[in-house]
């Protein structure tokens, strides 16, 4: 039983990264690092009401629940917009 969710898990994670692989072909190395990097702005804005900004920290407990969703990578996919390629000569 454990070993088939193990292989079930380990089949949603195949999928979801040719999804991801399929959906941002042709982009850049910039263009993949602005995409990262708003896919963690949008998972972090979603923990902000947990977080006392007066604070140094964030708080372990709440670092321990961050994780970023499919949902913060498609809402960035919808905003981030690879450059074009120039095209050598």
């Amino acid at each position: 039983m454990v070993l088939r969710k193990l292989r079930q898990q380990k089949n949603r994670q195949r999928m979801l990264t040719k999804k991801l692989a399929d959906m941002t072909h042709g982009y850049t190395g910039a263009d993949l690092s602005a995409l990262g990097r708003e896919t963690a702005m949008k998972a972090l804005r979603r923990y902000l009401p947990q977080i006392n900004l007066e604070e140094e920290r964030i708080p372990p407990a709440v670092l321990e629940k961050m994780e970023v969703l499919m949902s913060d990578f498609l809402g960035a996919y919808k905003e981030v917009t690879p450059q074009p390629c120039a095209k050598s000569t």
